[in-house]
């Protein structure tokens, strides 16, 4: 053994172990005799590497089972369009024409804070092999940027930020359209060859949490407030929901249950 010949000083040749779950299909273990074996290779040729990559570490916690679907493969290639799309026809035309940005710095700032709060977020998550939720902020991020680039003046460099996050980020799950759009949008050298993305923490932190507002555990509403809100004023806002007002019409309220920017449960 490695540890006898004292190379190294734990038991076995790695200090982890992550066993990884089945991948069925129509709820059946893959077999050749069941004629429910999915090819690779068809899916590579059709829609590319990255596309059946990305879906395989998008389906789920990688030690859970879980079952194949040719949708998912499909809307795992769709995304990958948007992030192309994202690319040419927000990015590059943007960047090309200039101007100034529009609108209050909030906006600005608001798409800092999604950056800085996905990287945050990314880097968490493939440390805990948690590719899935990885993914869909990434996804998150995509979407908030075609949403900042749309609604017109946008600032240059928050969004050059932005989307040279995205495409970091989105490296080890897609690997060669990272790498192309990497050449397509003028960065310099090779997107693989780049330190890991850090992070501002103050950045990181959203200006806005939803609020949930529970009466006697159920939930009756949803409300945005200011993070770092207060547990009085998470009370009055929760009390003040017209949702909530509803169902405590004429009821006694016993106790009001707070969860520091996360939940506030009235009980009736």
């Amino acid at each position: 053994m490695i540890h006898d010949l004292g190379l190294i000083d734990f038991d076995e040749p790695f200090t982890n172990l992550l066993c990884q779950g089945m991948i069925t299909r129509d709820g059946a273990k893959m077999s050749k005799s069941k004629g429910n074996v999915v090819t690779p290779g068809d899916h590579i040729d059709r829609l590319g590497a990255d596309t059946l990559r990305l879906y395989i570490l998008f389906m789920g916690p990688p030690e859970l089972s879980k079952d194949w679907s040719d949708a998912g493969v499909e809307g795992a290639h769709r995304f990958l369009g948007r992030v192309w799309r994202m690319v040419h026809e927000r990015y590059l035309p943007l960047r090309e024409a200039g101007g100034e940005p529009e609108g209050p710095p909030s906006r600005h700032r608001a798409m800092r804070s999604l950056t800085h709060r996905t990287i945050m977020n990314v880097t968490h998550d493939i440390d805990q092999f948690a590719f899935n939720t990885a993914v869909s902020f990434i996804m998150e991020l995509v979407n908030g940027i075609n949403h900042y680039a749309s609604e017109g003046g946008p600032d240059a460099a928050v969004l050059d930020e932005a989307v040279s996050a995205a495409l970091q980020l989105l490296t080890p799950f897609a690997p060669f359209i990272s790498e192309e759009l990497w050449s397509i949008a003028g960065k310099e050298g090779r997107v693989n060859d780049l330190p890991w993305l850090t992070f501002d923490d103050e950045l990181a932190k959203p200006e806005e949490v939803t609020l949930i507002v529970q009466v006697n555990g159920k939930v009756r509403d949803r409300v945005t407030v200011p993070a770092g809100i207060s547990d009085d004023e998470m009370k009055a806002r929760a009390l003040e929901a017209e949702n909530t007002a509803r169902h405590l019409q004429g009821k006694e309220i016993r106790k009001v249950i707070v969860v520091p920017g996360k939940l506030v449960n009235i009980v009736i």
